[in-house]
């Protein structure tokens, strides 16, 4: 009986290191997750003043990328009038709630 109690124990100390590298392992794909590339989306608004007549101008890696398609497609909009002013915001992380709206982490207007 005794026996079986010491090859216990030395089993177990063995399979400790697995479960130390298993933990580390795990720790380090969390926090790649957690400091995963980011998204903009980008949203155009002709007039700025509506906010219900909207374009999405597309999903960017960057916030750069995201500012500079949002003004090129507010450059090619054309003249909308004298007293319209058009906007644009791009939003970090977004995801589309119940309402269909985007619902974003940061949000950057121009």
């Amino acid at each position: 009986m005794s026996e079986f109690k010491i090859m216990n124990t030395k089993m177990r100390l063995r399979s400790v290191p697995i479960f130390k590298q298993l933990g580390a392992i795990v720790i380090v794909a969390l926090a790649v997750a957690a400091c995963g590339e980011s998204q903009w989306t980008g949203t155009i608004y002709p007039d700025r003043e509506n906010l219900r007549d909207f374009e999405r101008v597309g999903v960017f890696a960057t916030l750069d990328q995201c500012r500079a398609a949002a003004t090129t497609a507010i450059g090619e909009l054309g003249d909308r009038g004298e007293n319209v002013v058009a906007g644009w915001d791009c939003g970090q992380n977004c995801s589309v709630d119940n309402d269909g709206d985007l619902d974003c982490i940061k949000y950057e207007q121009g």
